[in-house]
């Protein structure tokens, strides 16, 4: 009877989670994962489930997400979430980041909750989508800034062939042929290890022209060599530090792009 079902829930014994071989046993398991497991479980679940699968740029974002937004509910166990508390962790956490930030992080939750428990329904509103207008340096500007710093040659790879870091560091000197260079990998950092995967979308995978000035800047090499042997965090920080002191604009190094 009902005192049976609620004392065998209450156990969530591995005996019981072994037998989750029948359509009585898995959903035993999966009541005694809601009821032991937390929010933050079910996150690394989620994440641990999309690894191999997603990029690894991708997994990282997740991962910091899982590290450092929407603590106050990363220890609510499955079984007592609400959309109340929801709702709140979502206007603390729009305090301090952009709508973007706020929405990566949300879409993860909803989706790692999803897996454990499908029937629950979000009902949470998310900060309206930014649309902001920069004041930034000219091209000139920015070419005279970086003219015979270490960062010249990303700065103006990113800035003239629109490419995102990740892609500028990405580039061999075996990807440039008669002029055109051919993106087709992306070098990342995750967890103080350098990952090479291939590009994120099919539409980032073009060719592109590159001027005769840049193609004299990268100049010959070994072919797996690459271009840009710089960190990422080193090329932002000195490309931030430069900008703001040469011209007085706060200008990121996406913002090439």
């Amino acid at each position: 009877g009902r005192t049976i079902w609620l004392n065998i829930l209450n156990s969530c014994a591995p005996s019981i989670l072994a037998a989750s071989i029948s359509s009585i046993g898995k959903t035993l398991s999966m009541y005694c994962l809601i009821k032991k497991n937390t929010i933050g479980d079910a996150i690394d679940g989620y994440i641990a489930n999309k690894d191999g699968v997603l990029s690894p740029s991708t997994i990282a974002g997740y991962r910091n997400i899982r590290k450092n937004q929407l603590q106050e509910l990363m220890n609510v166990p499955l079984s007592k979430i609400t959309n109340l508390m929801v709702q709140a962790a979502i206007n603390e956490a729009a305090k301090t980041l952009s709508a973007k930030s706020v929405r990566n992080a949300h879409g993860l939750l909803t989706a790692s909750v999803a897996m454990y428990m499908p029937d629950f329904v979000f009902h949470t509103t998310l900060p309206a989508k930014e649309h902001k207008v920069k004041d930034l340096p000219t091209p000139q500007q920015i070419a005279d800034a970086i003219k015979g710093t270490d960062i010249e040659l990303p700065a103006m790879l990113a800035m003239w062939l629109s490419l995102r870091m990740s892609e500028v560091r990405g580039i061999r000197d075996k990807d440039i042929s008669n002029g055109i260079l051919t993106v087709r990998n992306v070098r990342i950092a995750m967890a103080g290890q350098i990952e090479k995967e291939k590009t994120k979308t099919f539409n980032s995978t073009r060719q592109l022209a590159v001027p005769e000035r840049l193609l004299d800047m990268i100049g010959a090499g070994n072919p797996d060599d690459y271009v840009v042997t710089l960190s990422a965090s080193t090329i932002y920080k000195h490309f931030v530090s430069i900008i703001l002191e040469k011209t007085g604009k706060h200008m990121t190094f996406h913002d090439l792009r």
